[in-house]
Formats: C-alpha cells, sequence, structure tokens
C-alpha cells in the first residue's frame, strides 16, 4: 500500500469537517441547555422542516447502504459513502441551511426540532464510524451520551434503519434542488456576485413536473440557499417573461437553395411577429412566404434558429434542471445589506481573535469611509447588531475609537472597526 501524504491531507481536512459540525452542535446544544434525553425527534416530530426531515431519511438510508458495504467486506466503498454524507450532506447543506433556526434567541419548537435531529444524526452517524475510526468515534460519543448509555460506543448495538423516517421522495426532490443550487451559483460566479451579497431575483423554469414539484416543495430552503430576495418558479419549459427573439437564418442550408434570395427572404421574417413566427414553425414546421417576384418559397423549421434576445441585466444558465436566469439589478436596499454583511464578517473575525465566547456581547464602533457608507449601515443597524451580538453599535465618520480595533478594506474602501466586550 502506498502513503500519499496529500490523501491523508485531505482525509484530516474531512475529519475537521466533521469536528466543526459536531463542535457547532454542541456549542448550542450547551447554550440552550438542551437535554435530548427530554426531547428527540418523535417529540418534535411535528415542528420538523422539510430539511430536518430529508437529513433523518438520509441517515437512516446511510445505515442500509453503508452496513451492506461493511459486511461485504468493501471497506473503501463503505468510507467513501460515509465521507460524501459528512462534507455533503450534514456539513454543505443541512447545517449551512439551519444556521438562521439556532441563531433566534427564544427557545422555540423550531429550534427544538434541529437540535434533535442533530443529536438523531450524529448519535447514528458516530456509531457507524466505530469500526473505521474508533478513536475519534469514542471522543464524540462521550460528550453526546446520556446517563443511560453505555460507557462506550463499541458497547452499543449495531444501529438499524428505522423504515418510517425513509422518504425516498424527498431525497429525489433534494438531489434536484442540490444540482439547481450548484448550477445557480456557479451563473452567480459568472455574473461577479458574492454568494454573501443578496441578489434581486432567481427565475427557475423547471424541465419536468418532477422538477417544478421539488422547487416548489423547497422554494424556501432554495431562496435561502440561493441568498435572493424573489424566487420565481415557471411553468415547464416556459421563458423568462422578458426574452425576446431574434430569427436568424442558416445559410448553409438557405444559401445552396435559393442563392440571392436569401437577403429577401430574411427581410421577410423579419416583418412578421416573431412569436407568430415560432407558433407557425413549432405548429406546422414550416412558413411560406411570397416574395417581390411573386413566387412563393417554404422555409422549412430546420432551415432558422430562434436567437434568445435577454434584458441587459438578466443572466442565463442552462442547468441539469432547469432554465436558470438571474436578474442582477441592483438597488439601495441590497448595495446596503451587502455591505452590512461585509461588516459583520469582519466583526465576526475579530471576535474570534478576541477568543470570545458565541454567548459573549460586545460593544462595536465603527468609522465609516463617508456619508453614503454611513447611511447604509445606519439603515441595516439591527441587522448588524442582531449577527454579531452587539448591545450597542456606533457608526460615525470621524473621532476615536476603543477597544480591539482593526482597519478592513471592503469594496476599495478603509472602514474601522473597533470591538469591545460588554
Amino acid at each position: 500500500m502506498n502513503f500519499v501524504p496529500k490523501e491523508v491531507e485531505e482525509i484530516i481536512q474531512e475529519l475537521n469537517i466533521l469536528w466543526n459540525v459536531f463542535s457547532f452542535a454542541t456549542t448550542y446544544f450547551e447554550i440552550d441547555h438542551f437535554k435530548p434525553g427530554e426531547i428527540d425527534i418523535y417529540k418534535a416530530k411535528k415542528h420538523l422542516e422539510l430539511e430536518d426531515k430529508w437529513i433523518i431519511s438520509r441517515i437512516n438510508n446511510l445505515v442500509k447502504v453503508f452496513t451492506r458495504k461493511i459486511e461485504e467486506l468493501e471497506i473503501h466503498s463503505a468510507a467513501r459513502v460515509l465521507r460524501e454524507f459528512i462534507v455533503e450532506d450534514l456539513s454543505r447543506l443541512y447545517v449551512r441551511s439551519i444556521r438562521r433556526r439556532v441563531w433566534v434567541e427564544e427557545q422555540t419548537w423550531n429550534k427544538l426540532a434541529v437540535y434533535a435531529t442533530l443529536y438523531y444524526v450524529l448519535k447514528k452517524l458516530i456509531t457507524l464510524m466505530a469500526p473505521l475510526t474508533p478513536y475519534i468515534a469514542e471522543k464524540l460519543y462521550q460528550q453526546l451520551k446520556l446517563s443511560e448509555d453505555p460507557e462506550s460506543v463499541h458497547m452499543l448495538k449495531w444501529p438499524k434503519a428505522e423504515e418510517e423516517w425513509i422518504n425516498d421522495e424527498l431525497e429525489d426532490m433534494m438531489e434536484i434542488v442540490r444540482q439547481t443550487l450548484s448550477d445557480a451559483l456557479a451563473l452567480r460566479q459568472k455574473a461577479g456576485k458574492k454568494l454573501r451579497w443578496p441578489v434581486k431575483a432567481y427565475i427557475l423554469s423547471p424541465n419536468s413536473l418532477k422538477v417544478k414539484k421539488a422547487f416548489e416543495n423547497l422554494k424556501e430552503f432554495l431562496k435561502m440557499q440561493l441568498n435572493t430576495v424573489e424566487l420565481q418558479v415557471l411553468n415547464v419549459g416556459e421563458k423568462h417573461p422578458r426574452v425576446k427573439y431574434i430569427v436568424k437564418p442558416v445559410y448553409s442550408l438557405l444559401g445552396p437553395k435559393y442563392g440571392k434570395k436569401v437577403k429577401e427572404i430574411v427581410e421577410r421574417m423579419n416583418r412578421i411577429d416573431i412569436e407568430k413566427l415560432r407558433k407557425s414553425f413549432e405548429v406546422d414546421g414550416f412558413i411560406e412566404l411570397m416574395l417581390s417576384n411573386g413566387s412563393i418559397v417554404k422555409i422549412e423549421s430546420s432551415e432558422v434558429e430562434f436567437e434568445e434576445v435577454l434584458p441587459e441585466n438578466i443572466r442565463k444558465e442552462e442547468g441539469k434542471f432547469a432554465d436558470i436566469y438571474l436578474d442582477i439589478t441592483e438597488t439601495r436596499d441590497l448595495i446596503a445589506i451587502s455591505l452590512a454583511r461585509e461588516v459583520i464578517r469582519r466583526i465576526q473575525t475579530m471576535r474570534k481573535e478576541m477568543n470570545l465566547q458565541v454567548t459573549d456581547y460586545v460593544s462595536v464602533e465603527i468609522i465609516a469611509p463617508d456619508e453614503e457608507w454611513k447611511d447604509y449601515l445606519e439603515s441595516t443597524r439591527e441587522f448588524i447588531r442582531e449577527e454579531t451580538r452587539c448591545q450597542n453599535l456606533e457608526v460615525k465618520l470621524t473621532g476615536m475609537v476603543e477597544g480591539y480595533v482593526k482597519d478592513w478594506e471592503i469594496e476599495g474602501d478603509v472602514v474601522r472597526i473597533s470591538v469591545r466586550k460588554t
């Protein structure tokens, strides 16, 4: 067996992802005094969101697949499906989707449903991990086990898939959504829009009824993941409401057939309403035109192409399951929220550098580079405070600041931020 340092580094990175998920869960369990022995997924069942039901279904399907591969001694394959669940399902999709639900101050059933789900999934997951990563599984288990649980993870019974929680249809819908998210975020990247910055709108044109159903059922989940103000789902195959078309001849076909008449043919086609022209080709497969010399020519649908023309502020991506349209129009409110998120990210970094606890409150002072910046930050004051556990926030143009101070370059401007623990 070859020892490949790069592969070892990749495995360490993936185990760190698991550790971060675990730390996220246990930190918030402790903050909110969550008691898994009192509230489980059965008691929280009617409060579970679709993403909760999905990850519960996924872990139970994982139990079936992983167990079969272990029994068949397909160890590498078993490790691969475990890794995919941890990285792709649990970390990148589920945990990312539920952060805002645990950030609310009050104790709600919506938050408790997340905690119950996380506990259920992590407990099953570390039991599966035990044969492959015995020490890590034991370390994690010791922080999750209840008083009535066995002393060691290796004394637990092997988990069984609970069929009542498996929802294959929901898993299929989430796979459609996952791929569409990937396609939509690629479009955002091409348009030069950061994921942290909200966009005005996404419009999705599904390519089947199954896809449309997935989008509609998981619309709020999609909207949050896409970080968009508006999300519209069109009918199957429907185009963007503002799309226009121009007709273009296929010269390689029309040229040899009509020679010099092609120019007049194109001119006459352009005089016809474009939608009527498209309809004629779709229904009949051809159109007939009378030329200036009185002759009738027959144009087949294969001899022309219709090219979409979108407004300047609309971008398009042909995804696997849908045509995706992105509206990149910038409004004052969008710019304000976007800049606020940049500031929030810097404050969170400073909190971490100060070794503050998640529960610690701070006071923040910001020296804005100009009046426009100040107006943007003032308009998003409450948003910044809520996201950074800030009790006092002052935004000004000049003056002294106290505490931990750093200058940050944001979108070409220098913003001075001061953070103090309160």
